[in-house]
């Protein structure tokens, strides 16, 4: 075998190599700590994960659909197709991935309104907080009355 191929081969092999130890302790690093190594706390669930999803969820239900789901489709809309109406075959969903998605960090289901006011659509989406109780100082209410920003999962 010429020197150049074998020389080729084992540069090839030793940056797979390389590649491979670097993952490996990237990854090592990462489940003993790195970035913290905990859940982020409920509020910064709330509201950096959770809704943002759902309002992506929303979105794509409305681009859909034509419209948010009413106050009595509520967010199950997002998994199971609504009965009746004016959705039809419209409906491309599950636009979450199952019942959990719903449900806030105390196990709870996320609450949703939707109204129309001057001709705006107006959606909100809100945890009950640790109580589980309404109008309560540790309720996390979010207005969802604008389209995300793309880039973050919106087509």
């Amino acid at each position: 075998m010429p020197l150049w191929t074998r020389t080729a081969r084992m540069k090839r092999g030793s940056s797979v190599r390389g590649a491979v130890a670097l993952m490996w302790a990237a990854c090592v690093a990462c489940s003993t700590g790195c970035g913290g190594g905990s859940r982020p706390d409920p509020e910064t669930r709330i509201n950096l994960v959770d809704v943002p999803r759902l309002a992506t969820a929303l979105h794509r239900f409305k681009a859909d659909c034509g419209r948010f789901p009413n106050a009595v489709e509520g967010l199950n809309a997002l998994l199971k197709k609504p009965g009746g109406g004016d959705i039809g075959d419209k409906w491309k969903g599950p636009y979450v991935k199952d019942e959990d998605d719903l449900e806030d960090p105390w196990k709870q289901v996320y609450q949703y309104s939707y109204s129309v006011k001057d001709g705006q659509e107006q959606v909100r989406v809100w945890s009950l907080g640790k109580d589980g109780k309404p109008n309560t100082a540790d309720d996390f209410p979010q207005k969802i009355d604008r389209r995300p920003k793309k880039g973050r999962g919106v087509p």
